[in-house]
């Protein structure tokens, strides 16, 4: 399930950190990441948006997922 929801204000600023950054709803639902979070983890921002959470510490893999991920060993 995809969603489009606007972020409030104070959260758009964690999205310019030099950090990777995922930014979930009070279900896990990933809203938004940023792109150091695309770069580290190998996973597309329009993959990942609207998917839970949880998937990052699962052994489950997001159709058409990098082979290899920051994570990989992880996931």
């Amino acid at each position: 399930m995809k969603t489009t929801l606007q972020l409030a204000f104070q959260l758009k600023g964690f999205l310019e950190l030099g950090d990777a950054v995922l930014i979930t709803d009070s279900n896990h639902i990933i809203l938004e990441v940023n792109d150091t979070y695309q770069k580290v983890t190998g996973f597309e921002k329009s993959k990942i948006i609207g998917v839970k959470a949880g998937f990052i510490k699962s052994n489950l893999r997001l159709c058409n997922a990098p082979d290899e991920s920051a994570f990989g060993q992880y996931i």
